[in-house]
């Protein structure tokens, strides 16, 4: 058994629309590993663990030939969280049996190790969010044990499905989120459309996106400009105050779009001539929605706010 390491490690999550998208990220995680002499440890489903071979391969850097032969473990994610899943939840004494010796082993000569899971991405889809968050927490528990570089994932269609404050308390297990480099296409046969973003600074741009894509369908193009103005407002505050994965929804009736943006952090909307608090959306932002909306308005949820605004087509 080799030495503890109490330094910090890094405990990424991705969330990916395609399987290519997560396995190439994988790929160059593992190659910067063992291409600084280090090892790793791949905890996937078979199909991933197929493609990261073949993707390795394509980089020049064959799994059965150095520098990869030997410092790269592939297990299998189904298999392992059941070796150790009871009937009455995780043995973390069993978790650290079979995942936690896998990775001292790995390090055992001392080089550093990176670690890749998806058991979180399994128990998720299978509806046991609060299993998947349990097991983020027992990754963490091990990261300063052991000392390893972490990164899990999550399909973008699982989480686009939860609820704001899962996705919330999943990030938060986390060092750095990465959201997907692509959504996928809302269903244009609505008028109303609403899309689910991580608490990183890309989701602002990707909000403004969205809102245009929307206004397209409803063929309210006139309004592109207030609306990616308000929407970034709103966002920006989503990520940068409330540290909070967000929703936007952008809907029609009565001959005025709708724009909401809804967060699991506290605080509230006011405009600069009211008291501004530490948690509050900055003043200066709802200045700009009130001078460009038709209307707007605030509520306070049981697990966060919504923060909406009309505009006159």
């Amino acid at each position: 058994m080799g030495a503890l390491s109490l330094e910090p490690h890094a405990h990424a999550v991705s969330v990916y629309v395609q399987d290519q998208e997560v396995v190439d990220e994988l790929a160059r995680f593992i190659a910067d590993g063992v291409l600084q002499q280090g090892r790793a440890v791949v905890v996937a489903t078979p199909q991933h663990r197929t493609a990261l071979v073949e993707t390795l391969r394509a980089m020049g850097l064959d799994p059965d030939e150095p520098p990869v032969a030997g410092h790269l473990v592939l297990l299998d994610a189904r298999q392992t969280l059941a070796s150790f899943t009871t009937p009455s939840g995780f043995d973390r004494d069993r978790f650290l049996a079979r995942v936690g010796q896998v990775v001292i082993d790995a390090g055992a000569d001392g080089a550093p190790v990176r670690v890749f899971g998806e058991m979180v991405g399994l128990l998720w889809e299978a509806g046991d969010v609060q299993g998947a968050i349990s097991l983020e927490a027992m990754w963490n528990d091990l990261i300063p044990q052991v000392g390893f570089d972490l990164m899990c994932a999550y399909p973008a269609a699982l989480i686009e499905t939860s609820s704001l404050v899962d996705v919330r308390a999943v990030c938060d297990q986390h060092t750095s989120v990465r959201a997907p480099e692509q959504h996928a296409a809302p269903d244009s046969a609505h008028s109303e459309s609403s899309r689910m973003f991580l608490p990183v600074s890309e989701s602002v741009r990707a909000s403004r996106g969205f809102v245009v894509a929307a206004l397209h369908r409803l063929e309210a193009d006139d309004l592109i400009d207030d609306a990616t103005v308000i929407v970034s407002e709103l966002s920006t505050n989503a990520v940068r105050h409330a540290r909070s994965p967000f929703r936007v929804s952008v809907s029609e009736l009565g001959g005025l779009v709708c724009i909401s943006v809804k967060d699991v952090g506290d605080g509230h909307a006011v405009l600069p001539t009211t008291a501004v608090d530490d948690h509050a959306i900055e003043g200066r932002g709802m200045t700009i929605i009130d001078a460009l909306a038709h209307s707007w308005g605030y509520s306070a949820l049981d697990d966060g706010k919504v923060v909406w605004a009309q505009l006159e087509s």
